[in-house]
């Protein structure tokens, strides 16, 4: 992407995140939209190193001026035998201390208007400095997948159930799929040490 007249601002990014080749074309359309919409913010997509040894899709990213950032994969221990592969590497944002604000989007949404407000709306802090902005999960979809948890239904979810007084735990569940970071070293330190801080109490 290029980085010429008002299209740039180094501390803030926008990224996605693409693990498999065959998603090219959603990366390749995202970037587009945020062309079209003249988003005054670069797209910097993260790549696992796999398809950084990838040359001819390092040459597509290459001839379309969309940079990346090389990130490693990520793979928790196992729970309870069950393990979801290509959605940890999510996370690598919130190590990028080079930026200010990072607006993460799932590869495959796309844009149909300029949002560059999301670079700079007030989000609220949390304790040890984490600050973030993203919307409640829908859980309706969520019970026909084996590896979802049992209470995230339909008759469970938060947007179906708005008028209700109840709290459930779904309705805590927050949607990766659009998230505004704002990044500090305190988050990172938080990411890195959380078993130890959440038994330090």
């Amino acid at each position: 992407m290029s980085t010429d007249g008002p299209r740039h601002d180094p501390t803030k990014i926008w990224t996605t995140l693409l693990t498999n080749r065959a998603y090219f074309r959603s990366v390749h359309a995202l970037d587009h939209d945020l062309r079209k919409s003249m988003s005054k913010y670069q797209l910097k997509v993260m790549i696992t190193r796999n398809l950084e040894a990838d040359t001819e899709i390092m040459e597509y990213f290459a001839n379309a001026g969309i940079s990346t950032i090389v990130i490693s994969q990520t793979q928790p221990t196992r729970r309870d035998g069950k393990m979801t592969k290509g959605t940890w590497e999510k996370l690598a944002p919130w190590a990028m201390t080079d930026y200010e604000r990072i607006v993460f989007i799932e590869n495959g949404h796309s844009m149909r208007r300029n949002v560059d407000e999301l670079m700079t709306i007030t989000l609220p802090e949390f304790e040890r400095g984490m600050v973030l902005g993203t919307k409640p999960a829908c859980t309706c979809s969520l019970g026909i997948s084996a590896h979802c948890p049992k209470d995230q239904t339909p008759e469970t979810c938060v947007y179906a159930r708005l008028a209700a007084k109840e709290t459930r735990r779904s309705y805590l569940i927050l949607d990766s799929r659009t998230v505004v970071l704002q990044v500090c070293e305190a988050q990172v330190e938080l990411l890195t040490w959380f078993p130890a801080i959440l038994l330090s109490d």
